[in-house]
């Protein structure tokens, strides 16, 4: 199998010191094994080997430096955001992204950039979501306001939800192994559904068992870090929410195999406390008041609810006009006040439309749409 490599590599094997090497480009583009044939189980273990090392010489995944200075910036990041962080130890083997295809039959989740495993922000809040929704009887309210709507909710009902879920990845390589399954499950999946009471089909212990290598996380340290969207979410509730991550890690584990033990993460004993610190030395600014007039609670609920397909000034500007459900039987002051800061956000943005001005076309339609505004706002251009 020819390879864009250099010679001394595409003939030879990974060295397990190789420094920074990029074990997910070589995992995922430059399988070797073939052979003509779909390779058997130990060469695929024997590949595997040049991505994870052996138990006598295992390798570290991703460079330390590089490690450090993406950690250092994503915490700066959710610093800004005033969202916060907590540090988790794997309690066993770590695995995820086994079901991306691979010729080895299972894949694996890498850091496009890094080179290292990690969970994306996405299967963090569907972790949050799963232990919230059907283990701890969360309410609808809260699990809408916090992570937004269902897949399975109609489209014109989508809300997002309230915080950021940043890709948890390890603080430090993590050392990788190559693992290895023995189903014992006969032919089940291949004629379970023609033949499901013959003795050579139904999945029992008397069956030989197959074994399938893997690649997986031995041990490693994961940040994860959650940040509020909006700015009506608080820090207790930014806290609420990591004590949800904190239980969903703890019992049910993230990842794959989780089943069977895989993925149950605890809190770093280390770095424990560390974010209420930080937050207790250096208090968060700008705080959502509980003073704020009824127009600007109002505004910012509307704000928070704009929906992913509009943009804030046609979603400000239909519920102005066709009385939406957040200003159906609001106030008129409320109405001149949304209706100001619709123009004030127009005007900003350069859209706006004087009254005097001569326009054509599209410019005309817009005019228009002004118009209509300011005839709520109760405001004549001089």
């Amino acid at each position: 199998m020819n390879r864009p490599l250099y010679q001394s590599i595409a003939q030879g094997r990974l060295s397990g010191k190789t420094r920074g090497f990029h074990r997910g480009l070589w995992f995922e583009r430059f399988m070797s094994e073939f052979g003509g044939e779909a390779p058997n189980a130990e060469q695929k273990r024997s590949w595997m080997e040049t991505v994870a090392g052996s138990e006598s010489h295992p390798v570290l995944a991703g460079d330390a430096a590089e490690l450090d200075r993406h950690a250092s910036a994503q915490l700066a990041l959710v610093k800004t955001r005033k969202g916060c962080w907590m540090t988790f130890d794997t309690d066993w083997h770590f695995v995820s992204g086994m079901g991306l295809p691979h010729p080895v039959e299972n894949g694996f989740s890498w850091h496009h950039t890094l080179g290292v495993p990690y969970l994306c922000g996405a299967a963090v809040k569907g972790l949050i979501r799963a232990w919230m929704e059907h283990w701890n009887g969360a309410d609808g309210s809260t699990l809408l306001r916090w992570l937004g709507s269902a897949a399975e909710q109609q489209e014109q009902d989508l809300q997002t939800g309230g915080f950021i879920f940043f890709d948890a990845l390890p603080l430090e390589p993590p050392e990788l192994i190559v693992d290895i399954m023995t189903p014992h499950m006969g032919k089940w999946y291949e004629k379970g559904g023609e033949e499901p009471m013959d003795a050579g089909v139904v999945p029992g212990d008397w069956h030989d068992p197959t074994p399938i290598p893997f690649l997986a996380v031995k041990q490693a340290r994961f940040r994860f870090c959650i940040a509020p969207r909006t700015p009506d979410i608080g820090m207790e509730e930014v806290k609420s929410i990591m004590e949800e991550l904190r239980d969903a890690l703890g019992y049910l584990g993230a990842g794959a195999k989780t089943a069977a033990g895989y993925g149950v993460m605890n809190e770093s004993p280390s770095s424990a406390g560390e974010c209420e610190k930080y937050w207790s030395d250096n208090p968060p600014v700008d705080e959502p008041r509980s003073d704020l007039s009824p127009e600007e609670k109002t505004y910012r609920k509307l704000a928070e609810n704009c929906p992913a397909n509009l943009s804030m000034e046609d979603h400000l500007y239909g519920e102005l006009l066709h009385a939406g459900k957040t200003l159906e039987n609001a106030d008129s002051r409320i109405r001149v006040f949304v209706a100001g800061k619709l123009r004030e956000m127009m005007e900003q943005a350069g859209s706006w439309v004087g009254q005097d001005e001569q326009v054509t076309g599209n410019r005309k339609k817009r005019q228009r749409k002004c118009k209509k505004i300011q005839a709520i706002i109760h405001i004549i251009d001089q």
